[in-house]
């Protein structure tokens, strides 16, 4: 791995910006360490929300793998970054193996990924704060329009911490997908909750998770 954890003498001197190594190495390790967790983790962070530049290649390994539909774990990771001739920047298998050794479980990957986003976050207000400040200084005749640029940056970096909340699109259209294929070959059959009216439950093969029937 190119650049290593930083010493944390004279941290307290110098300014630098929010950012958990642990956390990342958590976030990673248990996206490897077990199939879901990736999903989990991605519903929270992306790439750029990495403090790490190697850190950002191998979740953007994880994310090419993801959009394949392919599973996000050692073998694909590695062949991918591998594929890009990245493995070898990222400290090859051996960093990779070691990102899941820091994990003895993927049950608290949503913690994790929560810290890597708060730590993202405020490495952005930090950007914005600068951004705005450098515009206080020029001294502009339109006041109202530098308050509309302020008031724009921050407005993003929220918006896109409530982006969050949402599941990539390529899982769920797979998974809908899927539902379809199963209720095509169980034709005639109940693959849900039965209604009670025979006719409805021959149309949509019982109530299905999601869905809402009005009759």
């Amino acid at each position: 791995m190119a650049e290593q954890r930083p010493p944390t003498g004279g941290e307290g001197v110098q300014r630098v910006p929010p950012r958990d190594f642990d956390a990342e190495q958590a976030v990673l390790g248990s996206m490897l360490l077990e199939p879901g967790a990736a999903a989990r983790a991605f519903a929270i962070v992306g790439p750029d929300d990495f403090y790490w530049e190697d850190h950002q290649v191998i979740c953007r390994a994880m994310v090419a793998c993801g959009n394949r539909n392919e599973p996000v774990d050692l073998v694909t990771v590695s062949s991918e970054l591998r594929r890009n001739a990245q493995l070898d920047k990222v400290g090859g298998g051996t960093y990779l193996t070691a990102l899941i050794s820091q994990v003895p479980t993927a049950a608290h990957v949503v913690r994790y990924a929560n810290i890597v986003a708060e730590k993202a976050v405020l490495r952005r207000l930090i950007e914005a704060g600068g951004k705005i400040q450098a515009l206080g200084f020029e001294n502009p005749e339109d006041v109202g329009e530098v308050l509309d640029q302020a008031e724009q940056s921050i407005f993003e970096i929220a918006e896109r911490r409530l982006s969050g909340d949402f599941e990539q699109i390529g899982t769920l259209i797979t998974e809908t997908v899927e539902k379809l294929d199963r209720t095509l070959h169980q034709k005639g059959a109940l693959s849900g909750v039965a209604t009670g009216i025979h006719g409805l439950n021959r149309i949509t093969s019982g109530l299905q998770p999601g869905d809402l029937i009005i009759v």
